[in-house]
């Protein structure tokens, strides 16, 4: 009863443990991502953001599962192997020699693994962001009778992520049965390597009886390894997700806004995107005195909607600046600066 009891306490406070993990790796994300700057979220797909928050940060945690049981499993074997050299260090000896083909052989099986991890990831994130474009786009889907051909599109991207991840669990899986193997021929060769030599009967029981202990922990061991491998994708995107760069939200000496006494300037303001050699604003000047209403037309793409990311303070001009109240745009508090604005945008968004 004893026993139960603890082995039932055991999985409960690893349980707890998870749950509290996962929970505080989404939040970080979360806030992560609500923290980086909005030029930098809109260069990257939704998708990405959409499967570290709900598959990822989950995939990440089964990680530090494994790197627990590989912790356990280590201190394991090394006291068995400790007590293995006490018995007897040649045969000691001869078990590491018969068994020194394992070590490269799981490598190897490793490290497909990783790379297939890095492939899954792609491929959940493309899901992710099939699902999102669909859910998203449900009404025009309906009005152009397009659900035939969106199921088609999202059987595709499914059936990838399928045969992303039973090709990684196929290579993964392969560590234990090429491990038991070879640990299994290293005692038969062990066994009869000392049946001819004087060592006692009573050493060599205890030796091949410890030997046998050992063996379930070695292939726990690698089994481990090949998990906290494939999760490695995983890993990497919460940990990127996690370290992104924070928004400037107070810069240096940023000063509070409180209210708009004389006018809105902008000087010869010019804005590329990175990457781009051709400017989406260029040389743009105006003036917006208080009070009165200014409207900017133009065709679609001429930069309307980035002028005014500009004046929110989402994007930083290449050349130029913006003042406000004589007060260039870089040195006021862009909290106190978007709160005393009213925007109504061209895409509004109901939150539920």
């Amino acid at each position: 009863i004893l026993k139960n009891a603890i082995s039932y306490l055991n999985v409960a406070v690893l349980c707890v443990f998870y749950g509290r993990l996962s929970h505080a790796l989404r939040i970080g994300v979360f806030r992560s991502i609500l923290n980086r700057p909005l030029a930098e979220l809109e260069r990257e797909p939704v998708g990405r953001f959409l499967n570290v928050l709900t598959t990822e940060t989950w995939r990440a945690t089964d990680a530090i599962n494994s790197l627990f049981t590989i912790v356990t499993s280590t201190s394991t074997i090394v006291v068995f192997l400790t007590l293995l050299f006490l018995l007897s260090w040649q045969l000691s000896a001869v078990a590491l020699a018969c068994t020194a083909l394992i070590p490269p052989l799981v490598h190897l099986i490793n490290m497909r693994v990783k790379r297939m991890s890095r492939v899954a990831l792609a491929a959940n994130e493309a899901l992710a962001q099939q699902t999102w474009s669909s859910l998203n786009a449900l009404r025009t889907i309906h009005i152009c009778g397009r659900s035939a051909a969106e199921v088609l599109r999202f059987q595709k991207s499914s059936d990838l992520v399928r045969r992303r991840f039973l090709r990684m669990a196929l290579i993964s899986a392969g560590t234990a049965p090429v491990t038991e193997v070879l640990v299994s021929a290293a005692i038969a060769v062990i066994a009869v390597l000392v049946s001819n030599t004087g060592v006692g009967l009573a050493t060599l029981v205890g030796f091949l009886a410890i030997l046998l202990r050992l063996q379930p922990r070695i292939l726990a061991l690698v089994s481990a390894q090949a998990n906290l491998l494939s999760h490695h994708g995983s890993v990497v995107a919460v940990g990127e997700a996690l370290a992104a760069s924070r928004a400037p939200s107070t810069p240096d000496g940023g000063a509070p806004f409180t209210a708009l006494r004389d006018g809105i300037q902008v000087r010869d303001l010019t804005l590329l995107y990175p990457g781009t050699s051709r400017p989406v604003l260029s040389d743009v000047s105006l003036t917006v005195k208080r009070g009165t209403m200014v409207a900017i037309v133009g065709s679609s793409g001429s930069g309307k909607s980035t002028l005014l990311d500009v004046l929110l303070g989402f994007q930083r001009p290449t050349r130029g600046e913006v003042l406000v109240d004589a007060t260039p745009l870089s040195k006021i508090d862009l909290k106190s600066w978007r709160s005393r604005i009213s925007v109504v945008d061209q895409d509004p968004y109901v939150f539920d």
